[in-house]
């Protein structure tokens, strides 16, 4: 039996290349690994290309109420801090006692809005022109949706 002693390429690895994979003989024997690229004749460019979508493990929703960013500091790149604000909680509060119960004195707050920061984006400026893009495409979608919808329910409590 012959093994390869080669590493595996990572799927990413094996994408990139324009290779066909193999399951079985390898070098007149079996190879230990299910699958090896062979490299085969440089072909045309398809003509399309899927793309595949996968979430990770930790992926999470997050509510955004807004953006804040410019160029990176090196001025490749964009960056975009996402937040989600809401009226900042009290540092302190001071109570007196009134009426057998406490009564609010003095309350102390840092700020009236705090911005906790979500998430943060570094991209190529191309690459925010086209989210960019798609985000202005799919806002108009759903406020068209809504402006619809506000004008179909204004016609039906007129009947």
């Amino acid at each position: 039996m012959v093994v390869s002693s080669a590493p595996r390429p990572l799927p990413s690895q094996r994408a990139r290349r324009n290779v066909h994979t193999v399951t079985g003989v390898l070098r007149g024997g079996w190879s230990s690994y299910p699958e090896r690229p062979v490299a085969t004749k440089k072909k045309s460019p398809p003509n399309e290309v899927v793309a595949v979508y996968k979430e990770r493990p930790d992926k999470r929703t997050i509510a955004v109420s807004g953006a804040w960013g410019g160029p990176s500091p090196d001025g490749a790149s964009v960056a975009v801090h996402l937040f989600t604000d809401w009226g900042t909680i009290p540092s302190m509060i001071r109570f007196v006692p009134e009426g057998g119960g406490l009564k609010e004195k003095e309350i102390l707050r840092t700020s009236e809005i705090t911005r906790e920061i979500q998430v943060s984006l570094m991209m190529p400026p191309q690459v925010a022109q086209s989210v960019g893009k798609l985000m202005i495409e799919k806002a108009k979608i759903v406020l068209d949706a809504q402006e619809a919808a506000k004008k179909a329910n204004g016609r039906s409590k007129r009947s």
